[in-house]
């Protein structure tokens, strides 16, 4: 593709051991008046440079036209071992690939991990939990993005099998979309993503972990196989030095320790290492380190997909996965109290692909009514949301021995909300996963939290989900 650097990266690249040559005023233009220098550097992403055999040539022209793709010969792959650019046949290039490639010294860059400083701080219990559960849900990470995602027909060419929002008033969110690319057929693509720059600034592997685990989750959540997924990375990260390359290797480690775990290729992917802005009075912005995973997952019967909405009441709401509910560090519920802490969430490797393979087998045997992955905002914010669907409440009980605001705001992923009629049929096929019944759906639309066989509050549905919405209709004005 032509990013950084236009033709001259895209053509420069691919000849590298052969050569090329181009006429740079074959190229489609979309603009008049443009210069040489910019048709050659204009980095148009949409455009990609292809290599074709001259026998295939008209194949290959007439496959485009046929989908209405513009294509153009721009010029030939030569073995001079130069590259060489005319302009209306006047040479406006000429360059050794020696030298386009090898002729400056290359940069020596050094890495220097520092582990961050431990930070264990804690706070005491919400006095106000009703409250404290409208901030956590009104929070910019946790709160209906709505207002964003419906500026896009999720419906074109009718392949969308579930969109990004379901339930009784189509507000409540799905982990994943599922698509079926080829009509007819039962099987189906499902497409999820996962980030968390608030991790990566305390330590960028756990934050990709974080990132990866919770790309996947999306996908089986709706029914995907881990089994056949693959991933793609992306990387947005400040200019290079020492403590962001760092943090860059710690997050590349996390990738390979994440596929060689899970069996699981990365396939593709992309990085951006430019990410730092400097202004003209001298300030310096630099993003924090971004790893966006997205996983590409198969769903063998599309009509054996879930939603994320509750269906029915008095269901039982089941939480499956391996918790540590000590790891509030980088967690919303933290944020807003205030809690400087580093004890992020950690994944496990070792018990993350049987809890992957239990809920696609569940969902795969028809034992499960509704499925939503935890992330940003704890059990709170995954619960609300499955009620905002399904419009109706729930109660939840606490286990006895959990600390409350640890169990309901804890962040760690690759753990799910499951909604079940027939929890026998339900256990049976999870197998050794671990799973714990915490509550039921009602009627009632109001989310009731009991721990120690007393009521700790009760919220009504209808006050949490206008504080979930408020934030970006107030941005978008609607």
């Amino acid at each position: 593709d032509c990013g950084a650097g236009g033709f001259a990266s895209a053509v420069g690249e691919m000849a590298a051991h052969t050569g090329a040559r181009i006429a740079l005023d074959r190229a489609p233009l979309k603009y008049t008046g443009l210069a040489p220098w910019e048709i050659l550097l204009s980095e148009s992403q949409e455009r990609m440079v292809v290599a074709i055999a001259p026998a295939n040539l008209d194949r290959f022209l007439e496959i485009c036209r046929r989908h209405n793709v513009e294509a153009t010969v721009l010029g030939e792959f030569t073995d001079d071992g130069r590259f060489t650019a005319t302009f209306h046949n006047e040479k406006v290039l000429d360059l050794p690939m020696e030298f386009l490639h090898r002729g400056i010294p290359q940069r020596q860059l050094q890495a220097a991990w520092h582990e961050p400083p431990r930070i264990d701080h804690d706070c005491d219990l919400p006095d106000n939990w009703p409250e404290t559960c409208k901030r956590v849900m009104r929070h910019l990470n946790v709160c209906s993005k709505e207002p964003i995602v419906r500026v896009y027909d999720h419906g074109v060419q009718g392949s969308n099998v579930l969109a990004p929002y379901a339930g009784v008033k189509g507000n409540g969110p799905n982990d994943a979309v599922v698509l079926t690319p080829l009509l007819g057929k039962p099987y189906g693509l499902i497409i999820g993503h996962g980030l968390n720059p608030v991790l990566n600034l305390v330590d960028s592997y756990w934050g990709g972990l974080w990132a990866a685990t919770e790309a996947v989750a999306n996908v089986v959540a709706v029914g995907g196989n881990p089994d056949e997924t693959a991933l793609i990375d992306n990387f947005i990260w400040p200019v290079p030095e020492p403590d962001t390359l760092a943090q860059l290797s710690r997050a590349v480690d996390a990738c390979v320790d994440f596929s060689l775990a899970l069996g699981m290729p990365f396939i593709s992917g992309k990085d951006s290492l430019s990410s730092t802005y400097r202004g003209a009075d001298g300030t310096v912005i630099r993003i924090p380190p971004v790893l966006c995973i997205s996983a590409f997952g198969r769903i063998p019967d599309v009509r054996r997909t879930v939603s994320a909405d509750f269906k029915k009441t008095s269901s039982a709401i089941y939480l499956v996965g391996a918790r540590r509910e000590n790891e509030l560090g980088g967690s919303v519920y933290y944020e807003i109290r205030g809690v400087p802490n580093t004890r992020i969430p950690r994944v496990n490797l070792e018990l993350l692909p049987a809890v992957f393979r239990a809920i696609y087998r569940a969902i795969g045997a028809g034992s499960v009514l509704a499925c939503h992955d935890i992330s940003e905002g704890g059990l709170v914010a995954a619960l609300a949301e499955m009620c905002f669907g399904g419009q109706m409440g729930a109660v939840i009980d606490i286990p006895a021995a959990s600390r409350p605001d640890a169990f309901l705001f804890n962040e760690t992923p690759g753990c799910f909300l499951v909604e079940v009629e027939d929890e026998a049929a339900f256990r049976h096929v999870l197998g050794d996963a671990p799973a714990v019944r915490i509550g039921r759906t009602q009627g009632e639309q109001v989310i009731r939290v009991r721990w120690r066989d007393e009521v700790l509050f009760a919220i009504d549905l209808a006050v949490l989900e206008t504080a979930w919405e408020e934030p970006m209709k107030e941005v978008f004005g609607c």
